[in-house]
């Protein structure tokens, strides 16, 4: 029988040992090193149901859309900000087998080949003007009340939101220069809001204005992880997205009278992405974005939708590779 000393003495052991201190906040700042070429990635699926006019059935198809990219870093300046060369020279899209035909393999080539300049928390604070690949698909008259016309692609349009969707389109949209890292230190659990844009059509007939729209991401750390023996920086972000951008067209008319818009382009999207940092550099190692949403086309020539879609995305990032810088010579 134990007595009473020996009793608590077994209490003491079984209880649970508080921890001496907690974790301390910590400041999540990227660190480059000049000299160094880092070498990425970027995979990416879109499973998509689509339907037309008249047509009720909902036609299925895929959609992969592939690329590397290459991050050159030039100089150090103030502040932690670093000069670099970024290089995306092509994008592989690969379509899978449809009802209409079989599947079919292209290479775009997007020539991205930008000096920019980048802060510690990944803000592209300086980027060089780079000419963008010409619109495909067809243009189609649209009227748009008060006696006005537009000219819309829609193939065009259906091809930048899938991108959107998928995190592939221009710099900034992609997971490329991401995640936004906060400019305070953060504790696990702690939230932060970066806003994001994004050019979904660009009209004709409007003096070449570019139709700028606003994502916001709600970013929340995570804390040190450690997956198969190697520690990470987690962050999690969220995107919510839910538009008409039909709305957002006609703002852009600057003599379409008020509430005669007859087009409509809902769309809406809804994405997670988790990201996994070097914990020394807060470089991102890798990244999986999983997304899914839809949109539809309507314009009040025609009874029912020009198109529909619903779709379901799946995008990694990887770090293929580093380049150590080479030694200066002596």
């Amino acid at each position: 029988m134990v007595g009473m000393p020996g009793l608590v003495s077994l209490l003491a052991l079984l209880a649970p040992v508080a921890p001496s201190s907690t974790v301390a906040p910590v400041a999540l700042v990227r660190k480059f090193v000049v000299g160094q070429r880092e070498t990425y990635a970027i995979r990416s699926n879109l499973h998509s149901e689509s339907r037309s006019g008249e047509l009720r059935t909902w036609i299925p198809e895929d959609i992969d859309i592939n690329y590397d990219f290459t991050i050159d870093i030039r100089k150090q300046k103030a502040d932690g900000i670093a000069e670099v060369l970024y290089r995306r020279p092509t994008m592989v899209i690969q379509e899978g087998e449809t009802f209409e035909g079989p599947g079919k393999r292209s290479v775009e080539k997007v020539n991205f080949d930008l000096t920019m300049d980048v802060s510690p928390i990944n803000e592209l604070l300086k980027v060089t003007e780079n000419p963008k690949p010409k619109a495909k698909g067809s243009w189609r008259t649209v009227y748009v009340g008060g006696g006005r016309t537009v000219q819309l692609n829609f193939g065009q349009f259906i091809s930048e939101i899938q991108r959107l969707a998928l995190f592939v389109g221009p710099i900034d949209s992609s997971l490329d220069f991401n995640p936004k890292l906060p400019l305070d230190v953060v504790s696990v659990g702690d939230t932060w809001k970066k806003t994001v844009g994004f050019q979904p059509q660009k009209l004709r007939g409007t003096a070449n204005k570019q139709a700028v729209q606003r994502l916001d991401c709600t970013y929340t750390y995570r804390g040190l992880q450690t997956i198969n023996k190697k520690s990470f920086q987690r962050i999690d972000a969220e995107i919510s997205f839910s538009n008409d951008l039909g709305e957002f067209l006609r703002q852009m008319l600057e003599d379409a009278p008020e509430g005669e818009f007859d087009l409509k382009l809902p769309v809406n999207l809804r994405a997670k992405i988790e990201y996994f940092l070097d914990p020394k550099t807060m470089r991102t190692l890798r990244a999986v974005a999983e997304s899914e949403g839809g949109f539809s086309i309507m314009v009040t020539s025609e009874p029912d939708p020009v198109q529909e879609q619903k779709f379901r995305g799946r995008t990694t990032m990887s770090l293929v590779s580093v380049t150590a810088p080479k030694p200066a010579k002596k």
